[in-house]
């Protein structure tokens, strides 16, 4: 009996399959977070936060169709970072004008600016942003990232622009932050389109916590700690401002397999699980190329496996590249995330170490096993 559980477990598994790209349709929707408004006392062990009315939001992308930041969590190696914006771009238009934001092409960088959570540490936020050196560690000016820094499992690139932030407040131009970090905003525009070239470090230990993330700008200026409960007022993460998790790696024992995971509260009440994916891709030793694009009209497609090679250009971005490497697709997962998930991961360290089933699947598995016991 335990041999045929097995068997049908193993099925339902064949049944997520490695895609060349995976597609979210009608990301976004009409809700809320509740931004911090104060930080209480952060270097102390009577540190406390508290938040404020809540912000309303709607339409496609929301609530990432604000500022974002990039985050890459090793360990990896980071080889070239490219950002873009578009203010109406759809997938297969072939007019909309794109707008490069933030370029870093391994050398010399524009508009990019590396900073790390590697500063002052604080039991409520965690560790503090401070400017990341070319070596990934911390350092008290601002660096140009080497392509030769190998990051390891505790070291984290956030990527922002160079664009300073005012001063923290709830009506500033970045809201609240923590005092003393450098506070730069993040990328904005309705249609977005980041695309870079990595490395996966097959050698490295803890590699189920390698990551590459797209967040709502204020999480990481006010909290490193933004996913825990006993200080949720410290970050506007758990009410939902907006977590895109690009890739991440399935399981602990699936380290190459990577899939996608949206972590805000669009139609499911479990934002620790996430709205993931019936799909990952795979992704092998040696620089590999992705990209995450935000069309205007809430499609959102995670590229790997070549098809964003082409995407990876000192030029200027044109519709007509981004639509090249849509149309050359052989292997795509489409979510609807209109339709309401079930119940998401529980395990946040792989993001999709609970697999999610389609029913029909899971079916066709068990009657297998049952068949094969009668």
């Amino acid at each position: 009996m335990k041999n045929l559980l097995v068997l049908a477990l193993a099925s339902v598994a064949v049944a997520i399959k490695n895609r060349d790209v995976l597609q979210f349709n009608n990301f976004g929707f009409d809700g809320d977070y509740t931004p911090v408004s104060q930080l209480n006392n952060p270097d102390s062990d009577q540190c406390s936060c508290q938040v404020g009315d809540p912000v309303k939001f709607s339409g496609a992308n929301s609530p990432l169709d604000g500022e974002v930041a990039v985050q890459f969590q090793g360990p990896l190696k980071l080889l070239s970072f490219y950002a873009y914006s578009s203010e109406d771009y759809k997938l297969n238009s072939g007019d909309s004008q794109w707008t490069t934001i933030g370029k870093w092409d391994g050398n010399t960088a524009e508009n990019i600016t590396f900073l790390t959570p590697q500063g002052q540490d604080s039991k409520c936020l965690g560790k503090a942003l401070v400017y990341a050196g070319s070596d990934g560690g911390a350092s008290d000016q601002p660096e140009t990232l080497s392509t030769n820094t190998e990051l390891t499992s505790d070291q984290q690139i956030i990527i922002y622009s160079n664009d300073t932030c005012g001063d923290s407040g709830v009506n500033g131009d970045c809201g609240v932050y923590r005092d003393g970090i450098p506070a730069y905003h993040g990328f904005s525009g309705k249609a977005k389109l980041f695309v870079f070239k990595w490395q996966r470090l097959g050698n490295a230990d803890n590699l189920d916590k390698t990551a590459i993330r797209v967040l709502n700008a204020q999480i990481p200026r006010t909290s490193n700690n933004y996913r825990d409960k006993d200080n949720a007022d410290c970050s506007c993460w758990r009410s939902g401002c907006g977590e895109f998790a690009v890739f991440e790696p399935m399981h602990k024992d699936y380290r190459r397999r990577f899939r996608p995971t949206l972590y805000d509260r669009q139609h499911t009440d479990d934002i620790d699980g996430g709205n993931t994916i019936d799909g990952y891709t795979n992704i092998g030793d040696g620089d590999v190329s992705g990209a995450i694009l935000f069309a205007a009209d809430g499609t959102v497609v995670v590229f790997s496996n070549g098809n964003s090679d082409q995407l990876v250009t000192n030029d200027d971005m044109t519709s007509a590249k981004v639509n090249a490497a849509a149309d050359d697709i052989k292997k795509k997962r489409v979510k609807d995330l209109n339709k309401k998930s079930g119940k998401g991961n529980k395990d946040r360290k792989g993001a999709a170490a609970g697999l999610t089933v389609p029913r029909v699947t899971l079916a066709v598995a068990v009657a297998a096993m049952l068949a094969c016991v009668v």
